[in-house]
């Protein structure tokens, strides 16, 4: 029980630190609480989406798709499709004409070129970026892990539910 407690309160740490702000460059990012309408500061996605983070109950926070309409944000984790109802925070700028979403293929990430990534968060130990993809006639924001890291690329999920792996997508930069 302490243990959980334990992870419960790490995260809790990690995602206040980390909601507060982040610097990024010539365009400062922040994460706000999403209450159920979009807060004027959040940053587009030219697509009708805005981008999420929500908390793993597992330890970590991710990156992910909110669906303004639906009031629901959408992320993939242990290789699932996971809906979250709450605890959603959203990507925000004053400058979001600051950041550009960049194709790339997972053999561009190196340390250099992830300096100039936006940070989506955290998991299993590893910094996550924020990536999206077209995939089954929608645009999909997920995580987007570093070249370091076991797994490699962008994550979504597929419409069956299980995740789905990319080397070839979109990740979020500043200018």
């Amino acid at each position: 029980m302490s243990r959980l407690l334990t992870n419960y309160l790490l995260i809790f740490v990690v995602v206040c630190v980390q909601g507060i702000f982040v610097s990024c460059g010539n365009a400062d990012v922040y994460w706000r609480d999403y209450k159920g309408t979009i807060p004027n500061d959040a940053v587009p996605t030219d697509n009708g989406t805005y981008i999420a983070q929500v908390i793993l109950a597992s330890g970590g926070n991710i990156p992910g798709t909110l669906y303004q309409y639906k009031k629901v944000a959408v992320s993939a984790a242990s290789g699932k499709r996971l809906e979250f109802l709450n605890n959603i925070k959203v990507l925000c700028s004053p400058k979001p004409s600051a950041l550009k979403w960049k194709f790339v293929n997972t053999n561009q990430l190196d340390a250099k070129f992830l300096d100039k990534c936006v940070v989506g968060g955290f998991e299993i130990g590893y910094t996550l970026y924020i990536g999206k993809v077209f995939h089954e006639g929608e645009w999909k924001i997920g995580k987007v892990f570093p070249p370091n890291a076991k797994y490699t690329g962008l994550t979504v999920w597929r419409d069956d539910g299980n995740s789905y792996p990319t080397h070839d997508f979109q990740i979020l930069t500043e200018q």
